[in-house]
């Protein structure tokens, strides 16, 4: 997968699933992450089956493993450059 389809897919994403997203590359649980959106837990895994759906993986690990190996040719686009900083850095972007 290249960065640029990745970026395209990103930004189909809803502003919720972009969060749920971050916050899965940040490495955060499903409850961890309905608590700092306030959502409910039921929601979330719904957003992450959704998010691997997307991506065409199966699991987190095969979604961290697009991005970095996506980022790692080419990191000029800013938007997935946060997601790997983010994730890289063992924190979220701040949403």
């Amino acid at each position: 997968m290249f960065l640029d389809d990745l970026d395209d897919q990103v930004k189909e994403l809803s502003p919720r699933m972009s969060q749920t997203l971050r916050h899965l590359l940040a490495g955060a649980s499903e409850k961890e992450i309905a608590l700092s959106l306030g959502l409910s837990p039921h929601t979330v895994h719904d957003y992450v089956k959704g998010i691997h759906k997307r991506f065409g993986v199966r699991s987190r690990g095969e979604l961290l493993a697009a991005f970095l190996s996506a980022s790692e040719g080419d990191l000029g686009d800013a938007r997935c450059q946060t997601l790997v900083i983010s994730r890289r850095q063992g924190g979220d972007d701040g949403t």
